[in-house]
């Protein structure tokens, strides 16, 4: 999934408004069969310490709504692989394992992250694999001190479940996502 920078509005690449509050607005692309959401906001943190709490994915299980389980299985320079099971309400728990990798450009600095299961730990019993969870995050410095931060997110949560009641209730996780971001980032 390509990173979109802030300069370009997210209405313009296929997202429509789903969600507006003080402090981070919601979209959702037109017409997706899976869940891909965008998402932009501001947090009260640089964008070095707002990162440093995206890539603590060991610390993941305590504050991001529905990860149960997040464990960290390889570092490398500017990456990391990373074994997740997700708890869902009214599904069976969900696993998959991510690369993130992270980097800067110019004005900002970004993180990217995208399901390979090889590099994890074989599917486990009572657990729906996931296939597709793919998504970054790019960060800039705001004019009031802090982060302007767009979060990227498309999911498949894989199993029985039809695409469009999973979609139904995507993207209203993501301003509490945003909320635990910014006293973690403080």
């Amino acid at each position: 999934m390509d990173l979109i920078p802030q300069e370009r509005p997210l209405e313009k690449e296929g997202y429509e408004l789903l969600h507006r509050g003080s402090s981070v607005t919601v979209y959702r692309r037109r017409g997706a069969r899976l869940i891909e959401l965008g998402a932009d906001g501001l947090l009260p943190a640089a964008p070095a310490r707002v990162r440093a709490v995206l890539l603590d994915y060991g610390s993941h299980a305590g504050y991001v709504k529905g990860v149960a389980e997040s464990r960290i299985l390889a570092r490398g320079l500017a990456s990391l692989v990373v074994y997740q099971r997700l708890k869902v309400p009214l599904l069976s728990d969900r696993d998959y394992t991510l690369v993130v990798d992270w980097g800067q450009s110019r004005t900002s600095l970004w993180t990217r992250f995208g399901v390979d299961n090889r590099r994890g730990p074989p599917p486990r019993p009572g657990l729906v694999r996931i296939y597709v969870h793919e998504g970054g995050w790019v960060l800039a410095p705001s004019r009031t001190g802090g982060t302007f931060a767009r979060y990227l997110l498309r999911l498949d949560l894989s199993g029985s479940i039809p695409h469009w009641l999973a979609r139904s209730g995507a993207g209203r996780e993501i301003p509490g996502l945003f909320d635990a971001i910014a006293r973690r980032a403080r």
